[in-house]
């Protein structure tokens, strides 16, 4: 079984879900095969990592979005130096730190993982983000 988590509604056995938080409750982890989490706001991307980690999913794909909490642990810090003392660098040492932490820990869990740049287009607008794929041990044998 796969679900998918996004930022926003989606249905869930014909019931609205209105957050990401609900939908990893409601997810039946015995049967979670893959985990797809995109543009999981925040910490609902690591709350939705720790659900396939824990249901022992096969795949996990996961493009996160914002990256709150480390970013906000740094500006709490008062370290400013020549990087970071510019706002758009904080952000994005905050988003490299915060997705480094995500594959290394499902490293830690024995998935095999890969970080990418992805290209979305949005009509006229292209936006770029990352990716992060982690693979455990069984699809590893099947596909590679």
């Amino acid at each position: 079984m796969a679900h998918r988590f996004t930022n926003g509604t989606q249905r869930h056995k014909d019931a609205k879900i209105e957050s990401d938080s609900e939908s990893l409750r409601l997810c039946d982890s015995a049967t979670l095969d893959v985990l797809i989490a995109l543009h999981a706001c925040n910490t609902a991307t690591d709350d939705a990592i720790i659900k396939g980690i824990e249901s022992g999913a096969k795949l996990i794909i996961c493009a996160p979005c914002c990256h709150k909490q480390i970013r906000q642990e740094m500006e709490k810090s008062k370290v400013v130096d020549p990087i970071t003392r510019y706002g758009i660098f904080l952000e994005r040492q905050a988003v490299m730190i915060t997705d480094a932490i995500r594959a290394l820990i499902m490293e830690y869990y024995g998935y095999k993982t890969q970080v990418m740049e992805f290209i979305e287009r949005i009509g006229l607008f292209i936006l770029f983000g990352l990716m992060i794929l982690a693979f455990s041990n069984d699809i590893m044998r099947f596909f590679f």
